[in-house]
C-alpha cells in the first residue's frame, strides 16, 4: 500500500445523468408504494406513473442503447465518492 496523496479527478456526473438517476429511483420508489397501498386506485395510479417513467427511461433515452455505460458511470462515482470518505 502507498501512502501518497495522489488524487483522481472523476468526471462529475451531468446535470441530465443526476435527473436520470432522480427519475429511476423514483419510479422504483413508486413501484414500492403502489404495491404497499391498501387503496386500489392510488395503487393502480402509482404502478402506472413509475412504469410510465421507467418506459420513457428504457425507450427514449441514453439506456436504451448503453445501459453498461450508464450503470459504471454511476458505480465509478458512487465508489469514488465512497472511497474519499473513508479518509
Amino acid at each position: 500500500m502507498s501512502d501518497s496523496l495522489e488524487t483522481t479527478k472523476l468526471p462529475s456526473l451531468t446535470k441530465d445523468e443526476l435527473l436520470r438517476g432522480v427519475i429511476f429511483l423514483g419510479s422504483i420508489f413508486l413501484i414500492f408504494v403502489s404495491f404497499s397501498s391498501s387503496n386500489l386506485l392510488y395503487g393502480l395510479s402509482c404502478l402506472f406513473t413509475s412504469l410510465f417513467f421507467l418506459s420513457i427511461l428504457f425507450w427514449k433515452g441514453p439506456i436504451s442503447t448503453d445501459f453498461a455505460y450508464i450503470v459504471s458511470r454511476y458505480s465509478d462515482n458512487l465508489a469514488f465518492y465512497l472511497d474519499k470518505g473513508e479518509r
